[in-house]
Formats: C-alpha cells, structure tokens, sequence
C-alpha cells in the first residue's frame, strides 16, 4: 500500500499556571506518512454517536499515540479505535470541534 497523505500529531500536555487555571504546551509534534480516506455514511456515524463530526480512517506503519491530537487538511482528530496486522496499522480517527 502506498501512504501518499500525511498526518501531523501533537502530544500536548496541561500545565497549571498555579491561580487555578491551565495553559498548553505542546510537547512533540512529527509529521506521519498514511493512506487517509474519510467516512460520511449516515449509519457508521450513528453507531458513533456522532452528529456533524467526521470519521477519519488512517493507515499507517507505526502506531498512533491515543494521548495525542492529530491535524488534516486543517482539521483536529483524535484516535477512537485502532487494531494491526504485522505490517499495518489501522486507526478510527474522530473529528473535534
């Protein structure tokens, strides 16, 4: 399979500003290679409880951090589900808004 799109991950991490509040700061950020296609079916969007957000689905070779938040095409994600075979890693993004 060839991985011709790309995700960015953001490992950020809450800091107390010691009056009660917090800020973030990102930690880590990298750029990973994928296969990326998107799912607008009405059912798949259901059965995840979901309303106007988008289903990402993600191919990679590595795993993706489910503490991380991840970029494409200027949206924000986050790893709902993930499984592998011994080469790929298949991952079920959710859309944040």
């Amino acid at each position: 399979m060839v991985l011709r799109d790309e995700i960015k991950e953001q490992i950020i991490q809450k800091i107390s500003d010691g009056s009660g509040g917090s800020t973030e700061e990102i930690i880590s950020e990298r750029t990973i290679p994928c296969h990326a296609s998107f799912n607008v079916d009405p059912a798949v969007m259901t059965a995840y409880g979901l309303k106007n957000e988008t289903l990402l689905y993600v191919v990679t070779r590595e795993e993706l951090n489910p503490d991380a938040v991840y970029f494409f095409k200027n949206k924000k994600y986050t790893v709902r589900f993930q499984h592998s075979n011994q080469r790929l890693k298949y991952t079920t993004l959710i859309e944040v808004k």
